[in-house]
């Protein structure tokens, strides 16, 4: 009597695919592939931190799919150190999804998923960053007025911090944004340095069109300053008048 036994079939390229471990190489080849897409979307790629499997999990499968490829033809990639238990348990089984899918294109949603979670991290940030103007207070650079909407922390592109600002003209009427829309806001000049913009109190509408706009605001001594300080912002803001 012969006893036959039946050979497992071949796993599907289209099975779920475990989480690799982070390597130099797979870094680089996340990042890569981070840069292909966003340039496809003529978009900036995100902090490489953000791109994490639970936001970017079509992506890593992709990277996944590379270095099986890379290593039947050249043998394993390095791996590093055996991950513990626990970290084996939880680690994501991630879904190949189709790249273009119309009915849910995976990378808008993960796009979507990134904007979630960078709201969600602004979110937690109780207070307005110290030394910074809190939504809703005006603000003057000497040539302008406006209206904060939202403020940012410093970073390090922007180690003064940022605004979202809403622009008025000087007979009090909303400009909102000056500089071209494009597909952006156009209620509000977004992320604006907040170098050169210094907290006032309310303008008091209309502003005489021909005096220096610093004489006739009132500026409010920055958070931790002297008034000698705040005099000293005051008197270098100069501008020609406007018309």
């Amino acid at each position: 009597m012969t006893t036959t036994t039946a050979t497992p079939p071949a796993a599907s390229h289209l099975s779920l695919v475990p989480a690799a471990a982070p390597t130099p190489e797979r870094t680089l080849l996340i990042e890569a592939a981070a840069k292909l897409i966003f340039d496809l979307l003529g978009l900036k790629p995100p902090p490489a931190e953000l791109i994490t499997p639970e936001t970017f999990g079509p992506m890593h499968t992709f990277v996944d799919e590379v270095q099986a490829i890379v290593s039947r033809s050249r043998g394993p990639l390095p791996v590093a150190a055996a991950a513990t238990p626990a970290a084996r348990a939880g680690a994501a089984f991630l879904p190949i999804e189709p790249l273009w899918n119309r009915n849910g294109n995976v990378i808008h949603a993960a796009v979507d998923r990134l904007g979630a979670a960078q709201r969600a991290a602004a979110a937690s940030k109780d207070a307005t960053p110290p030394g910074m103007a809190e939504p809703g207070t005006w603000v003057c650079d000497g040539a302008r007025v406006a209206k904060v909407r939202e403020a940012y922390a410093p970073t390090k592109h922007e180690p003064e911090g940022a605004y979202d600002l809403v622009i008025y003209a000087r007979n009090g009427k909303k400009i909102g944004r000056e500089s071209p829309a494009m597909d952006g806001p156009r209620g509000f000049e977004p992320f604006c340095s907040a170098e050169n913009w210094q907290q006032i109190e309310e303008p008091r509408f209309p502003l005489d069109r021909y005096e220096y706009l610093k004489s006739l605001v009132t500026f409010k001594p920055s958070a931790g300053s002297s008034l000698e300080e705040s005099e000293a912002v005051e008197d270098a803001l100069h501008e020609a008048p406007r018309p």
